[in-house]
């Protein structure tokens, strides 16, 4: 999976320059989008002749539209976001939850703050048996830069490892959080 996502960050790379050029058949968002669905194959994988690829195969993929192309939302799209997840199709009878939700956002203004807008969404989500992630922040490599509401309490946050998983990296968010006065992250992954 390795050499896919190094393809793939090479291609993204030529290609967004590329689109830079004068008279370029197209956008940078298309090269975004591009990315994005690229690296979701190698998450998501499959077989190809034979083999598997990806590292969670047989794993299904869907999105709630919260944010505009602008990457702009509001407190009521979140919420909607949330519990459209705990049924996307409406039917009750079907079995269509996802295992894991990933939010890679935070509330505008709230850093080192403790925000539970959210707090009946998630514990809706868990009760549900689904797992939320969050993305810890990119505000190190200060203390007390937690976000909301990926430092609530229940909240499950990961950030970015450095040179030894022990280790955040530079950019990577870190505690205590401001809502527990407890550990931020949760987590650290390569990233």
């Amino acid at each position: 999976s390795l050499a896919y996502l190094a393809g793939i960050i090479l291609g993204y790379w030529h290609l967004s320059k590329m689109v830079k050029a004068p008279g370029s058949p197209m956008a940078q968002r298309h090269a975004d989008d591009l990315f994005f669905y690229c690296t979701l194959g190698v998450i998501l994988g499959g077989s190809l002749g034979g083999s598997t690829i990806g590292v969670a195969p047989g794993a299904r993929w869907i999105a709630a539209k919260v944010f505009d192309d602008r990457g702009m939302s509001s407190l009521s799209a979140l919420h909607l976001g949330f519990q459209w997840l705990l049924d996307p199709d409406g039917d009750a009878g079907t079995d269509d939850a996802p295992h894991v939700v990933n939010c890679s956002w935070a509330i505008q203004g709230s850093l080192n703050k403790c925000s539970l807008e959210f707090a009946d969404d998630l514990r809706a989500l868990r009760a549900a048996g689904i797992a939320v992630v969050w993305a810890a922040g990119n505000n190190g490599p200060y203390s007390s830069t937690s976000y909301g509401p990926a430092n609530s309490p229940g909240s499950f946050a990961v950030g970015s490892a450095g040179k030894t998983a022990a280790t955040p990296t530079l950019t990577s968010s870190r505690g205590p959080s401001a809502c527990t006065n407890g550990f931020y992250p949760s987590i650290l992954a390569p990233g």
